[in-house]
């Protein structure tokens, strides 16, 4: 019996929601099941390049007998940078960002070496969309899915985990921080606002709006000592003045935005900054009024902005501007008209590795963070005109593992939760090889050689017509459905393609039965389709399991679920495509 069999089962504590614990699986356990998956074909092209584990080769049907789990330890490590904020470390300027995985960690990268400082992990978090600095220097962050708060202490790199500011909360949203040094923050499930000053400690501010699970932003009004929070849904900017305790719901269009699974906010120069769904509106935050816009490519104005940073930058150190990125492109939002024009490099293009993702100043220059996935920044100064891009020492992290299935090669295919990332271990030879990235993958089925993943957030289903025998750079792959305002259902054998926003049915060839949600803003749906044309389509709501979605069975002719009916929707929710096989 090979060695690798008897090695001892490390103990592995789990620290997940019960969603976490269906999908979001622990690298080391997810894998060591793989040792009791049979082994397929040997491939004909010899094994292939990777990594070797030191046990060597395990034999999964030996060990079977046994009941004996391998651990194969870490099978992923991925960057995936969801915001960064610039800070002072020791005198110098640092890049704080939290590298999502298991146990994420916090990255301290010096801005102008671009070098790693250090990391520090935060046990139980998988990541964090929240992160401020306080003007003491210290870092806050929050973090999901464990829903605790943190302080970072650069003075001495002390980690200091603050709790659950709100209980039974597993996301700690939109962090904001006032002049006193009070942190404001936003929650998830039942979108509460909350307030930490380090003397006083946590103060529950309370739902923010009925009915809202999200309170995914917030932004702090120094002029007024007012805190604006934004909730995704159909977009909602309510005002809680910090005095008092009034709520007020600010009606300033905003539903022109849609109905967004994100919204971001940001305070500069008496304006609020509200973004979502690629898009960028501007409300007075005196009047409530919404801004109008001068788009500075052709001279009109305009009620929204294409914009797909995450928030706009500090006000710029003349205080006349902000920036953010449009296309991937910087752009600079002139204060005093309103006014949004291209940034115009005095070499090469506006363009950057990119979304924005975070931003700070120094000496004059903007500094950003672009992209969730390459550690890419860029510096740009307003004086020269000079754009540089480059690559910061971000340090990948072991990542957590959405989902795992067995290829007719004997293999064993997993993919790292958010970042997409995917990976092949042969039980034959113990090797594990990266491949292309997918996306994140939510469900995935083999027939005839061939993989097909259904892909979140695109609401795409993917099918790969070859399997993978070493390192590849390309996607060989071929997008079979893939528009992220549609999902799709199959029955009597024929798929078709519904258009959420019309309720259009169009008969799109033949295919595989999937199981279809739309997840939006901590709802979810499900649109079905019978193959009797006079059977009309059914939007419903359903409130799904501890252990996951609401599953739907299949009889050729039509698909049947428990759900509530709802009204029919005006304008429904994009999709995220499950692409389980249920038939």
């Amino acid at each position: 019996m090979p060695a690798a069999c008897t090695d001892p089962i490390r103990e592995t504590t789990m620290r997940r929601t019960p969603w976490q614990r269906r999908g979001g699986l622990l690298a080391v356990l997810v894998l060591a099941l793989s040792a009791l998956l049979p082994v397929g074909r040997a491939e004909a092209a010899g094994p292939a390049a990777g990594f070797v584990h030191p046990a060597g080769p395990v034999h999964p049907a030996e060990c079977a007998r046994e009941g004996a789990f391998n651990d194969l330890g870490p099978v992923l490590s991925t960057l995936t940078l969801m915001r960064g904020v610039l800070g002072t470390r020791a005198g110098r300027p640092v890049w704080y960002s939290v590298v999502a995985g298991d146990d994420a960690r916090i990255n301290v990268v010096d801005a102008l070496t671009r070098e790693l400082v250090t990391t520090t992990p935060m046990r139980g978090a998988a990541g964090a969309w929240a992160l401020t600095v306080a003007s003491d220097g210290r870092l806050y962050v929050g973090t999901y899915n464990s829903g605790r708060f943190y302080r970072f202490d650069p003075a001495n790199d002390q980690l200091t985990d603050l709790g659950q500011p709100v209980p039974e909360e597993s996301f700690v949203y939109g962090l904001s921080i006032g002049p006193d040094g009070t942190v404001y923050g936003g929650t998830y499930p039942h979108g509460h606002a909350f307030a930490y000053h380090p003397t006083s400690g946590v103060t529950d501010i309370g739902e923010v709006s009925p009915g809202h699970r999200y309170a995914r932003a917030t932004a702090y009004n120094p002029d007024h000592h007012q805190l604006f929070v934004g909730l995704p849904g159909p977009a909602t900017l309510v005002r809680i003045d910090l005095a008092t305790g009034t709520r007020t719901t600010v009606d300033a269009g905003l539903a022109s935005l849609g109905t967004l699974d994100d919204l971001g906010l940001d305070y500069a120069g008496g304006r609020v900054f509200v973004y979502g769904g690629g898009a960028l509106a501007v409300v007075d935050a005196v009047t409530s009024a919404r801004r109008t816009l001068v788009d500075g490519s052709t001279g009109a104005g305009v009620a929204t902005y294409p914009m797909d940073s995450r928030g706009v930058s500090p006000v710029s150190p003349d205080g006349a501007a902000v920036y953010l990125t449009s296309g991937s492109a910087l752009r600079r939002y002139d204060l005093a008209a309103d006014r949004i024009d291209p940034v115009v490099p005095a070499a090469g293009t506006p363009a950057v590795d990119g979304p924005a993702i975070g931003y700070g100043w120094i000496d004059g220059a903007l500094y950003g963070l672009a992209g969730n996935y390459r550690g890419r920044g860029f510096t740009y100064d307003p004086g020269t005109r000079r754009l540089d891009r480059y690559t910061l020492a971000f340090a990948p992290a072991p990542v957590q593992l959405a989902q795992l299935t067995t290829g007719p090669d004997g293999a064993v295919y997993v993919s790292a939760y958010i970042n997409g990332q995917l990976a092949r271990y042969d039980p034959a030879t113990g090797r594990i090889t990266a491949q292309p990235r997918l996306g994140q993958v939510e469900g995935w089925h083999w027939r005839d050689a061939a993989m097909y993943a259904g892909i979140y957030p695109y609401g795409a289903v993917l099918a790969r017509h070859t399997l993978f025998t070493g390192p590849t750079t390309a996607n060989d792959g071929e997008l079979l459905l893939g528009r992220d305002e549609r999902i799709h259902v199959q029955a009597g054998g024929r798929l078709f393609e519904v258009d959420l926003w019309c309720r259009r049915v169009t008969q799109i060839g033949t295919g595989l039965l999937f199981r279809l949600t739309a997840g939006h803003a901590g709802d979810f749906y499900s649109l079905l389709r019978t193959a009797d044309s006079t059977v009309p389509n059914r939007l419903a709501r359903y409130v799904p399991p501890p252990r996951g979605p609401v599953g739907l069975t299949a009889d050729r002719d039509a698909l049947a679920v428990a759900l509530r009916d709802l009204p029919v929707q005006t304008r429904p929710p994009h999709a995220a495509v499950h692409a389980d096989e249920v038939g």
